[in-house]
């Protein structure tokens, strides 16, 4: 059963403190997860498993220690455990929303995690929660100065056909309470890196990696039922081709990610600097539109 009418304020702030306490206050630049080999030992199935777990454990006590991308990361993981190619964790809802709800309001992904946690919300049904994320991720999204695409407009639409008769008012006072708690630290996160024509994503500590975001022609051999979203960890040769490409989440259908694969494979990168082996890596949201739905903006 859903949580029924609780102010999500206070099931936010019961995330943030059940989790890690007092840790999750400062949100500082004391530890940093963005580390390479940690990503690819937790995410590429050919490491083994014994490494890939000790990955998760290292990612784990970053999350603890308030590191927003382990958050958010784990948080990927949880949300679809053993479905998600490669993924060496077991499904486990409640891991999932405790990690997305404190990376969707603090840090570089939190607009992604915004829009996990309306998909995981659905998926718990518990519309008027996801509803409230979903709203969350369409406001933010025009915050950082992107167009909304379709999946934002079917995402918000499969959320409402779900919600109760005359719980709006509930969304827009819980939206607002969560706003006036964490808009700063939100804007502060999610600090607008676009260019016109390219992806400008700071994965380390280094200047921004662009990313060519003009995807070849898609060509698959069974459709895509909605819009949606795939985050994938990217490992780029200092020539600037994708030398390893693993997936960290999709939605509404974690199938989208590896039907979209092939194709985000053909990706190149210019700019940044490498790390101490030549390569550049990069965390790179791909939103597919199937052009059904869009946004429209009332005063």
């Amino acid at each position: 059963m859903g949580i029924p009418r609780i102010l999500l304020l206070c099931l936010v702030g019961t995330w943030l403190t059940a989790f890690s306490g007092p840790l999750l206050a400062n949100h500082g630049p004391t530890v940093k997860f963005n580390d390479s080999t940690v990503l690819q030992n937790l995410l590429n199935p050919q490491i083994p498993m014994a490494v890939r777990r000790h990955a998760a454990h290292q990612a784990m006590q970053f999350a603890r220690h308030g590191d927003e991308r382990a958050q958010f990361v784990l948080g990927s993981l949880y949300m679809w455990g053993l479905r998600a190619p490669g993924s060496p964790l077991p499904r486990d809802p409640g891991k999932s929303e405790l990690l997305l709800a404190n990376a969707a309001v603090h840090g570089p992904d939190a607009v992604l995690a915004m829009a996990a946690m309306a998909e995981l919300e659905l998926a718990e049904k518990r519309p008027l929660q996801a509803t409230i994320w979903a709203e969350m991720y369409a406001n933010y999204t025009r915050v950082l100065g992107t167009r909304l695409s379709g999946y934002a407009a079917e995402l918000l639409s499969r959320c409402f056909r779900l919600l109760p008769a005359g719980s709006m008012g509930i969304v827009r006072r819980d939206q607002q309470s969560l706003v006036a708690r964490f808009d700063r630290t939100i804007r502060a996160g999610i600090k607008s890196t676009q260019v016109p024509g390219k992806s400008v994503l700071h994965f380390l500590a280094h200047p921004p990696l662009y990313i060519d975001s003009s995807l070849p022609a898609l060509s698959l051999s069974e459709p895509i039922p909605k819009a949606g979203m795939a985050v994938y960890f990217a490992v780029f040769s200092p020539a600037g081709r994708m030398r390893g490409l693993w997936l960290v989440n999709a939605f509404p259908q974690i199938a989208l990610g590896r039907r979209l694969r092939a194709s985000v494979l053909q990706l190149r990168a210019s700019g940044g600097q490498p790390e101490a082996d030549g390569d550049r890596y990069a965390l790179i949201p791909i939103v597919f539109d199937d052009g059904r739905y869009s946004v429209a903006h009332t005063q």
